[in-house]
């Protein structure tokens, strides 16, 4: 089915769901690699950090700063929805979270992105643009979209 899934990922309720969907998409082949996506707008780290060991993520990030805390907690919380079975690729990109994730899907040849959904609805849809509406628009593979 699908061998390469994007799960966009920010520590909302939102995008731990759509980790959990993207979990349950890997389990169905062990050939699939599951890359879970981080964007930073305005942090100092390496610009694309891949590693087969989420929990080994902080030997090879040079200084974050103020940030370091909020990316730890982040890790921790994708540990925890992500089997140790499953293969998983932490990627780490500074920038806006549509242009991040349209670049790490690219990048890494992605057949899927799976990604939350904040339910913007009415005129908060009309004022505010949507990352997951701006994904849909700009790449070529299929973007599920979890509520």
């Amino acid at each position: 089915m699908f061998k390469r899934i994007l799960a966009a990922f920010d520590g909302s309720p939102e995008a731990s769901r759509a980790l959990d969907e993207a979990v349950e998409f890997a389990r169905m082949d062990p050939e699939t690699t599951l890359f879970v996506g981080v964007a930073y707008d305005a942090i100092s780290l390496e610009s694309n950090v891949f590693h087969q060991n989420v929990a080994d993520i902080f030997s090879t990030i040079s200084d974050v700063g103020d940030g370091k805390e909020q990316y730890r907690k982040e890790i921790e919380e994708i540990k925890k929805h992500v089997p140790e079975d499953i293969d998983v690729r932490l990627l780490v990109k500074v920038g806006s979270a549509g242009t991040a994730i349209r670049d790490m899907a690219a990048e890494k040849d992605c057949d899927l992105i799976v990604m939350g959904s904040r339910g913007f609805t009415g005129m908060k849809s009309f004022f505010f643009s949507s990352v997951s509406g701006d994904v849909v628009s700009h790449v070529k593979c299929p973007v599920l979209i979890v509520k």
